[in-house]
């Protein structure tokens, strides 16, 4: 595995993302990017219930902007991973090799006709990034 920056596609991809989200937002009323993380859960899972779309984008775009906010509130931050099946835009848990695919949380979720419940979403990689790291150190 091979971590660096996103590159310039993969950069590309996340602001027009997050443009996106602003505007979902905007709809609803509600600002992007929040001030507080716990509210930009509150809008994302506003955004979700709307369902404006239904799309692989859409959900891309959602989950893009929990990885901003998991970032805001814990030591994740958004690299390329180059990995034996390819590469992509992943969570890195600090400066190791715990790498979260959030890319596809929403969208995995939606196909299994899973009830999302953003919070959840939240908590759980979280939570799962500290039981690696955890389970790692022992």
């Amino acid at each position: 595995m091979e971590f660096s920056e996103l590159n310039a596609e993969e950069r590309s991809y996340f602001d027009d993302s997050r443009l996106a989200v602003v505007k979902f937002a905007q709809s609803l009323g509600r600002l992007w990017p929040p001030a507080d993380p716990d509210e930009g859960v509150r809008t994302l899972q506003l955004i979700h219930d709307a369902k404006l779309y239904d799309t692989v984008r859409y959900y891309q775009a959602l989950s893009i902007c929990l990885g901003d906010l998991m970032s805001m509130t814990s030591p994740l931050k958004w690299i390329h991973l180059e990995h034996d099946n390819g590469g992509g835009a992943f969570l890195q848990w600090k400066e190791t090799d715990i790498a979260l695919n959030v890319l596809i949380a929403f969208e995995k979720r939606v196909a299994a006709g899973e009830e999302i419940d953003v919070q959840n979403i939240f908590n759980g990689f979280i939570e799962r990034a500290i039981e690696i790291e955890k389970a790692e150190l022992e």
